[in-house]
């Protein structure tokens, strides 16, 4: 197999895989919407997010695959599983007549609203002032009580890893134009 043939292979496989992960309708601005966090994991004791290879089998086990890279491949039970659509962030704040006002944004939001402030950055926490201004980026209103540094932390880390895939295969498809003309 010629080295081209090789890398239109994996081309195409990693086109497959971005167009598996769209939804119906994209947005170029927002990265959230372009995800379809319904296929998208965290796993208990990993870092990175995952997606379902296998069905749950009887003793409830089911076999994951890192998003986007099939090669790293974990079992786990379905107790330590959450899917990321799962993921809801509290607000609170006061309307005219000073009542509280609460309500729902979900990570795709939140994805968003990273998305739309740091562009092609990778977000890097240094200080925890850093961090509080950050959370109020992610999610504007947050409630304190309920959103706490550490899940910007990891919410952080799920976007950075997610954004630098997508911005992978951006590339890669990119190339393949450029050979194409």
């Amino acid at each position: 197999m010629t080295e081209t043939t090789k890398e239109s292979k994996e081309l195409k496989e990693v086109k497959e895989k971005i167009e598996s992960m769209s939804v119906d309708e994209k947005t170029p601005d927002g990265i959230g919407d372009m995800i379809n966090f319904k296929q998208i994991f965290r796993l208990k004791g990993y870092q990175k997010v995952w997606t379902p290879v296998s069905e749950v089998n009887k003793s409830g086990m089911i076999g994951f695959a890192e998003w986007l890279n099939k090669t790293n491949k974990k079992t786990v039970h379905k107790r330590d599983v959450i899917r990321l659509a799962d993921f809801w962030f509290n607000t609170i704040k006061l309307d005219e007549e000073k009542k509280t006002v609460e309500k729902q944004i979900h990570i795709s939001e939140v994805f968003n609203n990273l998305n739309a402030h740091f562009i092609d950055e990778d977000i890097v926490f240094n200080d925890y002032e850093m961090t509080s201004e950050l959370m109020l980026i992610m999610c504007p209103d947050y409630d304190g009580n309920a959103f706490k540094p550490y899940h910007a932390k990891q919410v952080v880390k799920w976007y950075n890893e997610i954004k630098n895939k997508i911005l992978t295969i951006e590339r890669l498809e990119a190339l393949k134009n450029q050979e194409n003309e």
